[in-house]
């Protein structure tokens, strides 16, 4: 069964956010995550969704979890408390 993670975040200014984004890489790859997806609100662009396929769970729940991400999050300008949501494929 695939597993999945989706993020839906407001940034100030999204292409400071997408520098530091960039650069988060190494971490999103060693907690098993897989970009599938990064979108714009067309309404608001600073508003930004990503999909993530992942590899394991316990190491995405616990990289969503840690102070790491929190600030790395803060420092690339995210605005208030992402919803993060652990999906499953429904078949």
């Amino acid at each position: 069964m695939a597993s999945y993670v989706l993020v839906i975040h407001t940034c100030r200014d999204f292409s400071e956010w997408k520098k530091g984004y960039a650069g988060d890489l190494p971490q999103r790859v060693a907690a098993g995550l897989t970009e599938l997806n990064l979108l714009q609100d067309s309404a608001e662009p600073n508003r930004v969704t990503i999909l993530f396929k992942s590899a394991n769970d316990a190491k995405a729940k616990a990289f969503a979890e840690s102070p790491t991400l929190k600030t790395k999050m803060a420092e690339c300008g995210v605005i208030g408390k992402p919803e993060m949501y652990f999906l499953h494929d429904a078949k």
